[in-house]
């Protein structure tokens, strides 16, 4: 029981960070849109590393945890 609880708390980490640097992502690309609709500097674009390595980091996380579940699991038989 205490490797199921891991892994769900692991897959809300993963899941958290993912959609923080998603968040990132698209407030970095709709401020630049707003930023040059009003001719002022795309500054905000400084987020939008940090936001795809963000969301690298929370899908490696869910991608270990899924593999992580699959050696946890037995295997299932074939559906006939």
């Amino acid at each position: 029981m205490a490797a199921e609880e891991g892994l769900r708390r692991l897959r809300l980490v993963g899941k958290a960070i993912l959609a923080l640097g998603l968040l990132l992502v698209a407030a970095a690309l709709i401020g630049s849109l707003i930023a040059g609709w009003f001719g002022a500097s795309p500054w905000i674009l400084g987020f939008a590393p940090a936001g795809i390595a963000l969301s690298m980091i929370g899908a490696g996380i869910l991608l270990t945890a899924w593999i992580v579940e699959g050696f946890l699991h037995p295997p299932r038989p074939p559906h006939s």
